[in-house]
């Protein structure tokens, strides 16, 4: 009779045992840099000893609002990807200062693996708040949304941030392999995992330009290498437009964040800026360390109630500087206004308008006229891919010197009216002015210093089809200006 009773007690003791390494698997991200520990309040602490639950940890149960605060961060992080180390750093960076009353730090960690987990992130540790299956029917676009809900309605606040957390490819999205353009399928599946080492000297010697990193070959944003799928930038439009209309009730996003590469063109802020009031993003690559988390935290948490979207992206700019500035030379950081860019964008679809009117007049002489401001402005890694106040100044250097020298036969000016090349320096001095006017914060390493905040896509072999499903593209006469320009050059 002892005998089955030691023999229950030790079957007992053994079930118990098996369900705590269970939970703490199924719970627990992998990572060499988070110390796995759980205690009874679904926490991953950095601080205190392990403790076995005795209970089963209730991570689906509803959750009944918070008090509103008066900002909610949220950062969507799709590690599923080589990126996944570098996603567990920048989360442990996030608990030196974490949430507060009044600021929510939210994380949504998508990783290898079928499940999702979603963290408010503590001083010293992460609090689980939900652990999701991972359909392989369900699109990032959705998944998006779902998260978006889940903070909103949980963690009410008068101001939101959307950080996206990923690879990043600019405005061109992935097609098919017959339809990709050769720069892009040569380069294989290279991607930006440049890890800055060491002295500012060392890491001098380990690379002389963030190019060297390479564009992806099939990215967007938030791209699943698992999956197979991505965001695409109509669907990062669609995915703004429901969280603003619907989720927020008609308000507009505080400010979008884009911790990932090339993202920092005008295209892309125009797919969003009906849906957010600031856009934060690089125009070049980013190094995979990413933002400078615990000083955003940190700044922000100091005086959350006098910081809005502006402030809030001046941070991320100015941290950003500080950690990269003495670490290398190659990279940039810039906060855009969203409501100056469409008249940014008029001012460069009538200049598209004037060009292509001065390429009627002079096609050959238009289109060395042109070629020549493109090749001597500042490009990033993605060739392609131009600083757009760069373009203007070189621009109107050019067709300043024309209008001070009409008679100059030594080099070819464009033979067209002298009223449309005074057109021409308007749009070109205006513009200058509204680049000036929307960029609230920059910052670029010393070998990319005329990075200005904007990037514009004018490809010099063949436009990506994938641009012609943008905004800006169906809305402006810059295609048929890029298009035309290609096309003449054969």
């Amino acid at each position: 009779m002892n005998y089955t009773i030691k023999t229950i007690m030790i079957l007992s003791w053994l079930a118990i045992l098996c369900g705590t390494i269970y939970a703490i698997t199924d719970i627990a991200p992998n990572s060499d840099d988070i110390s796995r520990l759980i205690d009874n309040q679904n926490r991953f602490s950095l601080l205190r000893p392990p403790k076995k639950p005795t209970t089963p940890l209730p991570f689906n149960q509803p959750k009944l609002p918070r008090a509103e605060a008066e900002w909610t961060i949220v950062i969507l992080i799709q590690a599923s990807n080589n990126l996944e180390s570098f996603a567990h750093k920048n989360m442990k960076e996030m608990m030196k200062w974490g949430s507060s009353n009044q600021v929510n730090i939210l994380v949504d960690l998508h990783k290898a693996g079928d499940k999702s987990w979603k963290y408010r992130i503590e001083p010293g540790c992460c609090v689980v708040e939900e652990v999701s299956a991972r359909s392989t029917q369900s699109t990032i676009a959705e998944e998006v949304i779902h998260t978006a809900q889940w903070a909103i309605n949980t963690y009410p606040a008068k101001k939101y941030a959307f950080i996206f957390w990923n690879h990043g490819a600019g405005i061109l999205d992935p097609m098919p392999e017959k339809n990709k353009p050769t720069y892009l399928s040569a380069l294989g599946d290279n991607w930006r995992t440049g890890y800055l080492m060491g002295t500012p000297e060392d890491i001098a010697q380990q690379t002389t330009r963030a190019t060297q990193n390479l564009i992806p070959s099939d990215k967007s944003i938030l791209f699943d290498d698992e999956r197979h799928t991505y965001l695409s930038n109509p669907d990062l439009r669609t995915t703004l437009q429901i969280i603003s209309t619907k989720l927020l009730g008609g308000k507009k996003i505080d400010l979008i964040g884009m911790d990932a590469c090339l993202m920092g063109m005008i295209e892309i802020a125009d797919q969003i800026k009906e849906f957010a009031n600031y856009f934060v993003a690089s125009q070049e690559f980013e190094f995979a360390q990413g933002w400078a988390y615990g000083d955003i935290i940190e700044k922000l948490s100091a005086h959350p109630t006098a910081i809005g979207g502006k402030e809030l992206g001046k941070i991320i700019v100015d941290t950003f500087e500080q950690y990269y500035i003495s670490r290398t030379s190659y990279f940039t950081q810039s906060c855009i206004d969203l409501s100056k860019i469409p008249a940014l964008k008029d001012n460069v679809d009538n200049l598209a308008i004037a060009l292509l009117c001065g390429k009627k007049q002079d096609s050959t002489r238009m289109k060395l006229f042109i070629q020549q401001a493109r090749c001597q402005s500042l490009s990033f890694s993605l060739s392609d891919y131009i600083d757009l106040h760069s373009f203007y100044q070189e621009l109107l250097k050019i067709t300043q010197y024309a209008l001070d020298n009409p008679s100059n036969r030594s080099i070819p000016m464009p033979r067209i009216e002298n009223d449309l090349l005074k057109n021409i320096k308007v749009l070109l001095t205006e513009g200058i002015a509204l680049l000036k006017d929307a960029v609230t914060g920059n910052t670029a390493g010393r070998y990319l210093s005329k990075a200005s905040g904007l990037s514009i896509y004018f490809p010099q072999k063949s436009v990506d089809l994938s641009y012609a499903a943008t905004e800006f593209a169906q809305t402006t006469s810059w295609p048929a200006l890029i298009t035309d320009q290609i096309e003449s050059r054969y």
